[in-house]
C-alpha cells in the first residue's frame, strides 16, 4: 500500500528518483553513523567516507531493489545470487584484514544484494523476468559455483579474494548479456553510484594491500564497463527505428 501510495509515483519521474535516491542515501549514512557508534576521538575522514559509502550503497542498490519490486527493472536471477555470496565473502575477508571503514558498504551490499535476489527469484516464479537463462549463463554459474569450492577451501587471504573477483566478473557476464538484449532493464544509475562508491571505498580503507584493494579496484572496472553498455544500446535502440522509419 505505501508503495503504490508513496514510492511508485516517485520512480516515474526524474526528480521523484533523485527525491528517493537523496532519501534512502540519508538513511544508509545516518544508519551506519549510528551502528558504528564511533566516539568524537576516534572519528576520522576514513570513517565519514564509510558513512558516506554505506549511504551510496543504500541509494543504489536499494533504488533498484524498489524499481524491481514495481516491476521496472528486471535483475538477473544468476548475477544477484552470485553478488549476494561474493559481497559476504568479501565482507568477512575485508574485515578480517583490517579494512575497517571500507568494508561497512560492502555489508550493505551483501544485504540488498540478497534483497534484489529475492526479486529477481520472485520474477522467475512469477514468469515477470524478462530474459532467459541461456546456455553462457549456465556456464558462468558453474564457474562461479567452481569459484566459490575454492573460497570454501580458501576461507581467506589472497587466494580467496582472487576467485571472488573472478566471480564477481562472471555475474557481470550474465548481466551483460541481458543488458545487450533489454538495455532498459537496468538502470545506469546503480551502476554509477557503484563506481563512485567502490572509488570512496579505497580511501576509507584502512590497511591497503591486495586483499582490501583488488575486489573495489575490479568493481569500478566492471562497473564502469555496465554504464558504458547500457549507454550505447539504449542509444542504438533510439537510433534503429529512425532509420527504419
Amino acid at each position: 500500500m505505501v508503495m503504490k501510495k508513496y514510492i511508485a509515483p516517485l520512480l516515474g519521474t526524474a526528480r521523484g528518483v533523485w527525491i528517493l535516491s537523496i532519501g534512502l542515501f540519508i538513511i544508509g549514512f545516518v544508519l551506519a553513523a549510528g551502528v558504528s557508534s564511533t566516539t568524537p576521538t576516534a572519528f576520522t575522514a576514513k570513517v565519514l567516507v564509510g558513512w558516506v559509502t554505506v549511504g551510496l550503497s543504500t541509494a543504489g542498490l536499494g533504488h533498484f531493489a524498489l524499481d524491481a519490486l514495481w516491476g521496472k527493472s528486471r535483475p538477473h536471477l544468476y548475477s544477484w545470487l552470485i553478488w549476494s555470496i561474493m559481497n559476504a565473502i568479501v565482507w568477512l575477508n575485508q574485515w578480517s584484514h583490517a579494512a575497517g571503514p571500507g568494508a561497512w558498504s560492502t555489508f550493505m551490499m551483501m544485504v540488498l544484494s540478497a534483497v534484489i535476489f529475492v526479486i529477481a527469484l520472485w520474477q522467475w516464479r512469477t514468469g515477470t523476468a524478462d530474459h532467459k537463462l541461456t546456455t553462457m549463463d549456465q556456464w558462468c554459474f558453474g564457474g562461479a559455483i567452481a569459484s566459490i569450492v575454492i573460497l570454501v577451501l580458501y576461507s581467506t587471504g589472497p587466494i580467496s579474494i582472487l576467485a571472488a573477483t573472478i566471480t564477481d566478473g562472471l555475474a557481470f557476464a550474465s548481466t551483460y548479456r541481458k543488458i545487450w538484449s533489454h538495455p532498459s532493464s537496468e538502470p545506469a544509475s546503480n551502476y554509477t553510484l557503484n563506481t563512485i562508491r567502490q572509488s570512496l571505498v579505497i580511501a576509507a580503507i584502512g590497511s591497503y594491500n591486495f586483499v582490501t584493494l583488488a575486489f573495489p579496484v575490479s568493481l569500478i572496472f566492471l562497473n564502469v564497463i555496465t554504464v558504458v553498455l547500457i549507454y550505447l544500446c539504449v542509444r542504438q535502440l533510439a537510433v534503429v527505428p529512425q532509420h527504419a522509419e
